[in-house]
Formats: structure tokens, sequence, C-alpha cells
């Protein structure tokens, strides 16, 4: 990249951690930065975002309907262990994909009788993208009604809320997607297919991948843990369905998806400093951009609290932090899309 090319804002943002990381609380920090801030990081207006969260947890509320009304479990062993399926961490991709594809495409929210029955086809639909059958929508009709009887209203709101969450235009933001990957504890690398982020970051549309840059909040997997016990003992104090800083992960979860990940190891992999080499499933490869941001001291715990609770001194280091990670990838952002 030569001196005199000009900086490009990011279209697309991606951020990747273990669970409790400080993901959210990142976003939180960068959300609250004046335009002429965002421009220092090389980002638009922040605001925007696609979380997967929502989708774990309806996936949750569905198996426990399920399970009250005394039928079998779609997509957890039980209430406090993993998917039946591993490549359910593809199904929660695809939602994501659709989720992006609808912020460029702006529709209207759907006049549907059942918000219940709307989200079980998304589910399905998403099932068949990754190559898994059909395994809600054919339940029986008795299975169906004790669903929407129990979660209409919970998916409803979910429903308006990703609607009324489009924006107008997307001119001059940066989208911001939030997952976690990761897989089984002290697992060697590479990690197999679904687990880890080199199968989830693969299973990103073209449209998200083209645009993105890749950051990864670091934190070791028992800091993870041990941070994952503390969020989940804390009370949430708003009724977000898309709320991401307060809900905890189980045990069998921490240790068998999130006992490690391979973020780092791809890092180092690639071939390209700054950058991850991620291989579609028709061969087509991607170099995305992507830094790691050292939380290993914890910089973003303070974050959780309300804006005007923030100390002047833990801002001061959060922003030299971010701004030393973020230097590294801007730079390896524009190199990419450099015309």
């Amino acid at each position: 990249m030569s001196a005199t090319t000009a900086p490009k804002n990011m279209k697309t943002l991606i951020f990747c951690a273990l669970p409790a990381s400080g993901k959210s609380e990142s976003r939180k920090y960068l959300r609250s930065l004046t335009k002429e801030q965002n421009e220092e990081f090389h980002m638009g207006d922040s605001s925007t975002q696609v979380d997967d969260y929502p989708y774990v947890h309806m996936m949750r509320q569905i198996d426990d309907a399920l399970e009250k009304h005394k039928f079998e479990r779609v997509f957890f062993q039980s209430a406090s262990q993993g998917f039946k399926d591993a490549y359910d961490w593809g199904v929660l991709i695809q939602l994501v994909n659709e989720d992006f594809a609808d912020l460029l495409s702006k529709p209207t929210m759907p006049e549907e009788a059942s918000a219940t029955m709307w989200l079980l086809r998304r589910y399905d639909a998403a099932a068949e993208k990754v190559g898994m059958d059909r395994r809600i929508t054919s339940r029986s009709a008795e299975e169906l009604r004790a669903l929407e009887t129990e979660l209409e209203e919970e998916v409803r709101a979910l429903m308006v809320e990703k609607y009324e969450a489009i924006p107008e235009s997307l001119e001059d933001k940066t989208v911001v997607i939030e997952f976690a990957r990761g897989g089984p504890d002290g697992h060697a690398m590479p990690l197999p297919a679904p687990f880890g982020y080199e199968y989830s970051l693969s299973q990103l549309s073209p449209e998200i991948l083209n645009s993105a840059a890749l950051l990864y909040i670091w934190v070791t997997p028992q800091q993870s843990y041990d941070k994952n016990i503390a969020r989940s003992t804390e009370k949430s104090n708003t009724e977000s369905v898309t709320l991401s800083l307060n809900h905890g992960v189980p045990h069998d979860v921490m240790k068998g998806d999130y006992g490690c990940d391979d973020f780092e190891h791809l890092l180092k992999t690639s071939g390209t400093p700054n950058c991850l080499k991620l291989t579609k499933a028709d061969g087509t490869e991607f170099l995305v951009p992507a830094a790691m941001f050292d939380n290993r001291n914890d910089l973003t715990t303070p974050f959780r609290q309300p804006e005007e609770e923030w100390a002047a001194e833990d801002v001061e280091k959060m922003s030299a932090a971010m701004k030393e990670a973020f230097g590294r990838l801007v730079l390896a952002y524009n190199e990419r899309h450099s015309e």
C-alpha cells in the first residue's frame, strides 16, 4: 500500500472470541465513540449488529418447551449439554448470513400469523443448507401447537426486534457481527469440522467475507471459563431479546465446545501476515484481515457498567489497546482492499 493511499473505513467487523471474553463489552465501548473517534479506528457507526446468540437462546427455549410437554428435544442433548448434531454450528452461521442479507435488501417484516412457525421454518431451511435434514416443521401438529403456546410471545418479540433494527442505509456504518466458536478442551490443532472458526467462518457468505475484518478478543480458556461463571450470575437490567452481556454457558458446553479455539492457529498458518485464509466448500478462497486484541489483563470488564460510570483510566487503557490492535487490522484491511 502506498503512503498516499487513503485509509478506508471497514464495512464489516467480526468479533470472535471464547465466551465471556469481552466481545460484547468491546462492542459497547466502540458504540460509545464519537464520529471523530470512530475515524481513528477506521470505523463508521457501529450500532448495527448481527449476533447468533438469540438463535442459540431460542434453540434452548424450543427444546425446553418440547421437554415440558413430554416430547423429544431437537437441538441439545439436555439443558446443560451441547448440540446433538454439531453441524448446528453451521445452521447458526446460515441464520447470520440471512440477517446480514436483510441489512442489504431491507425487507419489511413479513405478515406471519405465527411468528413461531416463521422461526421454525428458518431453522429447517438453514439446516438444509449445511446438509442436514429438516427436523422441526415435520414434527406432529400437537408438538407444533405446544411450541406456539409456549414461545409465540417471545419469538414475536425477536421477530419485531430483528426487522426494526434494519437501518434505512448502511452508508457510513460498520456492521458488527459477533459469535464464539471453539472445540473440546485440550484438542490438538487443527480442529475438525464443524468445530472452531475455520468451519464457521468459511460458512459465511461471500458478501460478508468480501467486506469483513476479524477482531479476536484474546483470553485463555480458563479465563473464559471463570468469567462465564461470573457473568451468568449477574442480573440483567434489560429485556432485550438480543442481550449478550448476561447469558451464561453450561459447564459441559464450556469444556466440550469452548475448551480451546483455533483462531491463533489459523492466523499463524495462513501464509499471509494479519490475515486468515478461509476456503469455502466450492474451493473459493478468501483472505480476511485479522488481528488479536489482547484482553488477558481484562481491560473490558469495566465496560459492563453504564457509560457514565466508566473511569477515565479504564477508558484510556482500552483506547490504547484497541488502537494497537486496530492499527494492524486496518493496515491489512487496506492492503486487501486497495485499488
